[in-house]
This record gives C-alpha cells, sequence and structure tokens, in this order.
C-alpha cells in the first residue's frame, strides 16, 4: 500500500513518522506505538495496518532465512551464531563464522541461490594465502546474495564491526589490490602500499576489476504494481530504466500495462540476463536492453523515469535527469534511506508491500 502522492504538503503526522521510522530502521517500534492511538483516520489506520504486515511479513522470511542458513552451515560442520541486531527492513541475516570458514560457508549455501558479492572496500577472497591475511584485515562482513522476487541477503562476520577512521580505510587494502596483483604471500605486506594509490590505478583502463562495479539489488516484485500506481503508468507510455539490472523492472511495466519499456545498465552481463528474460517472456517487440551510461543515451522520448540506485548515484544522476529529459516527463525513484540534499525537495511517499518496505520520489522534468 501507498499513500496518496496528491496530499503533498498536507501529509499526515502518522505519514511522516512513518518515513522517519522506515530511515532510522525502526518501523516496528513506531508502528506498535501507532496502532495504540484511537484518534487515526481510516486512511491512517489502513496505512499504519499495511506496514504492520509488511514489517511481519519481512521478519518471518528472515527467520526462514536464518534456519535454512544455519541448517545448511550445521550441515558441513561450520560453527556459526547469528548476530542478532535490529532487523534490517529486508531479507537479510548476519552469522559469526570464523574467517577461515568464510570459503566453506559460501560453499555450503550455493545450493540455496547464494552467491559472493562485491562490498565497499573487501570481497571474499580465498584464492592465495595472501588474499586471505588481506581478509582479516577488513572486519566488515562478506556478503552473498540471492536474487529472485526478491533479493535476500547474507552476512558473514568474524568480529564486530564498526566503521574504521579515515586514515585507516586509506591504508588498509582490500579485494582492489588482492585482485590486481596476486603477491606470494611473503610479499602480502606490500598490498598496504598499493592501497593509497587505489583512485589513481581505477583511472587506467584495464586496470578496474570487474567487480569494481558494486552489486546490484533488484526491486521486489511485490512493491512494484504499488510504484507503478503512483506514477500513472499507462500503455501509451515510453518507460526506462537507469540501472535496470536484470531487467525485471521493465519486464513488468511492460507485462502490466502494455508500455514500450527500455533499460540502461553499465554491467553488460546483467544485460544480457534481461535481454534473455525478454525472450522468454515473448517481450522483445516492446523492450530494449542496452549496456551504456544512461548519461549519455538519449532519453528525449521518454515519458517515465525509474531509479533504484545507491543515493550517491542517484545525487549524480538526477539532476541531469531533471534538466535534459523533455517537459512533463516523470521521474520515479524509491530508496529507504534518507536522499542526500541538494536534491529538488518532493514529499516522500512510504509504500509498504509484501517483504518490503520502501520510500518513493516523484519529481516532473522541467525540460
Amino acid at each position: 500500500m501507498t499513500s496518496d502522492p496528491k496530499d503533498g504538503p498536507h501529509r499526515s503526522s502518522v505519514e511522516r513518522t512513518l518515513v522517519e521510522a522506515i530511515h532510522t530502521q525502526s518501523l516496528d517500534s513506531a508502528v506498535s506505538s501507532l496502532l495504540t492511538r484511537d484518534d487515526l483516520s481510516s486512511t491512517d489506520r489502513h496505512l499504519v495496518e499495511a506496514a504492520a504486515g509488511a514489517s511481519h511479513s519481512l521478519t518471518s522470511a528472515q527467520d526462514e532465512l536464518a534456519t535454512d542458513v544455519k541448517s545448511a552451515l550445521d550441515g558441513i560442520g561450520i560453527q556459526s551464531t547469528r548476530v542478532e541486531k535490529r532487523p534490517p527492513l529486508s531479507v537479510q541475516v548476519e552469522f559469526r563464522v570464523s574467517p577461515e570458514d568464510v570459503g566453506r560457508a559460501g560453499a555450503a549455501l550455493e545450493p540455496l541461490g547464494f552467491r559472493f558479492e562485491h562490498t565497499e572496500g573487501f570481497r571474499y577472497d580465498e584464492t592465495t594465502v595472501a588474499g586471505q591475511r588481506v581478509r582479516r584485515l577488513n572486519p566488515q562482513p562478506v556478503m552473498l546474495l540471492r536474487r529472485g522476487e526478491i533479493t535476500s541477503r547474507v552476512l558473514l562476520s568474524w568480529t564486530d564491526y564498526a566503521e574504521p577512521p579515515l586514515w585507516k580505510r586509506l591504508l588498509t587494502p582490500g579485494s582492489f589490490e588482492v585482485e590486481l596483483v596476486p603477491l606470494p604471500t611473503a610479499l602480502w605486506r606490500l598490498y598496504h602500499l598499493l592501497r593509497p594509490l587505489r583512485p589513481l590505478l581505477k583511472r587506467i583502463p584495464g586496470l578496474r576489476p570487474s567487480t569494481d562495479l558494486g552489486y546490484f539489488l533488484g526491486t521486489t516484485t511485490s512493491t512494484l504494481p504499488h510504484l507503478f500506481d503512483l506514477v500513472g503508468l499507462t500503455p501509451e507510455d515510453r518507460f526506462v530504466d537507469v540501472g535496470c539490472g536484470d531487467g525485471r523492472v521493465v519486464l513488468q511495466a511492460v507485462e502490466s500495462v502494455g508500455c514500450h519499456g527500455l533499460g540502461i545498465e553499465l554491467n553488460p552481463q546483467l544485460v544480457d540476463i534481461a535481454r534473455s528474460a525478454a525472450e522468454e517472456r515473448d517481450l522483445t517487440e516492446r523492450t530494449r536492453f542496452i549496456a551504456a551510461d544512461a548519461t549519455e543515451v538519449d532519453l528525449s522520448e521518454a515519458t517515465v523515469v525509474f531509479l533504484f540506485l545507491p543515493v550517491n548515484a542517484l545525487a549524480f544522476v538526477l539532476p541531469k535527469l531533471i534538466r535534459s529529459l523533455p517537459a512533463g516527463t516523470k521521474i520515479l525513484a524509491h530508496e529507504q534511506a534518507p536522499l542526500p540534499p541538494g536534491l529538488p525537495p518532493t514529499p516522500p511517499i512510504p509504500v509498504f508491500a509484501d517483504r518490503d518496505v520502501t520510500i518513493a520520489y516523484l519529481w516532473t522534468a522541467a525540460g
């Protein structure tokens, strides 16, 4: 469920409370408090109940995932402990394991559909002993992803993680250096000398590791109908997904209303997946997927542009789109985190669906 975007500045205090709760990952406590009030309008109560349902479905999915992960790890004799933190507003669980068991844990979770993914600063790597020693310097949990109708995440950690100071981050090597130069074990400390050069090395063509693009988190399919309703998607629209990943949003938009869809994605492997999915669903005549930088693509025919990007990427892409798109083009973005400063103001719209919670934002291009 979503609130009505036409409410504009007259949004209820309940809705503002829910938005703040999503930003602070405290939805459970906010919902519990709101449900005790007897002064809620029918619209507000319906919204709070939708939030409660989404939160409950997320908790159930997290517990089910934790049971499956624990069973897989126990099955090959890996000692693990679930890390009990405030439940995230996503299907994600974290387990504490020995750093020596990370590789075996990943193999145990493969039958469940999980694969290791790049995270900022470090990706799982034990191809060399030197790589293992670098990994020990990075307490940040290793992430495994499972993609489908909903993206599920498993974090494997071996110590409590806290963001280190800037000077330490600038001197601590990670997967970039390990992939760039496979050093012998005796020389592994030389990775410390490479780390300060990372920003310069990334600018050299051919040196940027393939994993440095980061990882793709798809929009949960149960959320898409709510987002399409918000933007008023019609068969006449030209729908564009910037950072389309595996193409799920474009394909569901085309299937739902019969519009034309274009997906733009930097990762060519994901573009191939999207094209294959379009062929399987017989949607090739109304869809197109390209590997490109969206800021360099002609979007003059777009009527609706969809964005689900990291907030730092959104801060870079959105202002350009608002200036360059034809006047009247609708821009729809969603993200749980607060938007970065400097973006054009627009009311946040909380969205609640099965196993998903997000906040939608709408803009109209000035042309």
